[in-house]
């Protein structure tokens, strides 16, 4: 078990941490994570100040408390909201290294997590998870903005076993979860024609235009 010292107005929030029952299984932990829009609390109706401070980049305190993720050697990762748990997950990995960073550009950071043989996790706020195979063993891992033809993009960098370092940039996902085509082309992510053309369709052409894309995308149907 893994008991955290939390002090109110602190930088990082998070004071030490104090390893029980198996001291052998290390633990890693990064803080001020900024939460996502939908994650923030709007059950308070004051107006004052103190809303600014809602999801402020870096800061991840506000009215939706103080956000901080760590990770164990035997392969959990945690969530937690001030000091208390939010969410578990249990992965089949030893994860050695952990970041913060928005992959998603949604305003919110999302935990990204690596293994020591390259297997790399990326886990929003409501425990979606998108991972990956580095396809290497991992000595070093670090995730976060990297300065790149006149701005910051985010970044994924590797040090292998070997002494190469590897860096992946502009590292971007449209979404964690996995996405509905039929409750996408309702939305206003597809242009007005698509979406006219679409519902014009018949349930049996719909079903032959899905068919395609899932398992012919080069078909001319």
């Amino acid at each position: 078990m893994v008991e955290l010292t939390y002090q109110k107005g602190s930088v990082d929030g998070i004071i030490g941490v104090v390893q029980r029952r198996n001291p052998i299984v290390g633990t890693e932990i990064v803080g001020n994570i900024t939460p996502a829009p939908q994650s923030i609390d709007h059950s308070s109706s004051s107006s004052s100040s103190s809303g600014n401070q809602v999801g402020r980049k870096g800061d991840g305190t506000g009215l939706c408390g103080t956000l901080t993720a760590l990770c164990t050697l035997d392969g959990s990762i945690k969530l937690l909201k001030d000091e208390n748990k939010q969410w578990e997950l249990q992965v089949d990995h030893s994860i050695f290294s952990l970041h913060c960073l928005d992959t998603t550009g949604c305003g919110g950071d999302e935990i990204v997590g690596c293994a020591w043989d390259g297997m790399t996790y990326i886990v929003d706020q409501k425990r979606n998870v998108v991972k990956f195979n580095f396809g290497e063993n991992v000595c070093a891992f670090s995730a976060g903005k990297y300065g790149c033809e006149g701005r910051d993009v985010p970044c994924l960098v590797y040090t292998t076993f070997h002494g190469q370092i590897f860096i992946y940039r502009n590292v971007t996902l449209p979404s964690i979860p996995s996405t509905n085509m039929l409750q996408s082309l309702k939305t206003n992510d597809f242009p007005v024609e698509v979406r006219q053309k679409w519902d014009s369709f018949t349930d049996v052409q719909k079903r032959t235009h899905i068919r395609d894309c899932l398992y012919a995308p080069h078909s001319q149907s």
